[in-house]
């Protein structure tokens, strides 16, 4: 049920009562991550590719509303640097259990933490909608295969939430 979060307030391995993972992980090896001291870490070692699966989220009875995702993301950390080969990918699962990709970021140099706001209902879903009863996030890191953390990717804040809309009370004068 929503609201939903994960600020990943503990190191080691994502809470397996809500993510289903391979080889990601939560770490401090982030740089100043907006819930401090850790983020989820997708590092691609030793295969090149780690990926993170929120388990399955009922959405279909939020009607109208204004349903959100939310999450913040960084390139590098402390660590190595993905390179502009290299990419983050946000998935989603739609109604008809198909796997869209909505968003994607090249390897880039360290930077802040950046937040990425979506709106489920208007986001395009491959002809079908978000808003159902099971839906589904999917992290993912592309990247060169290696033995050691390389092409450094993390998450901090995910959140499912509906948007909080000013409601404009003062009555209309005829």
């Amino acid at each position: 049920a929503i609201p939903l979060f994960d600020e990943f307030l503990s190191s080691g391995d994502p809470d397996p009562a809500m993510w289903v993972t391979s080889e990601a992980d939560i770490n401090d090896f982030a740089v100043s991550p907006p819930t401090p001291p850790y983020a989820l870490n997708l590092n691609g070692a030793p295969d090149g590719g780690d990926q993170i699966t929120m388990l399955p989220v009922d959405l279909s009875a939020t009607g109208d509303s204004e349903v959100i995702l939310s999450y913040s993301y960084q390139p590098g950390g402390t660590l190595n640097e993905p390179e502009t080969s290299d990419s983050l990918r946000l998935l989603l699962k739609n109604n008809f259990d198909d796997w869209i990709l909505v968003r994607a970021y090249n390897g880039t140099p360290l930077h802040e933490f950046r937040q990425e706001t979506i709106d489920l209902a208007t986001e395009p879903a491959g002809g079908g909608t978000f808003l159902h009863d099971r839906f589904q996030l999917r992290f993912e890191n592309i990247g060169a295969a290696g033995t050691f953390p390389n092409d450094n990717w993390f998450i901090d804040d995910v959140r499912i939430e509906i948007a909080i809309t000013d409601i404009d009370e003062t009555p209309e004068i005829a």
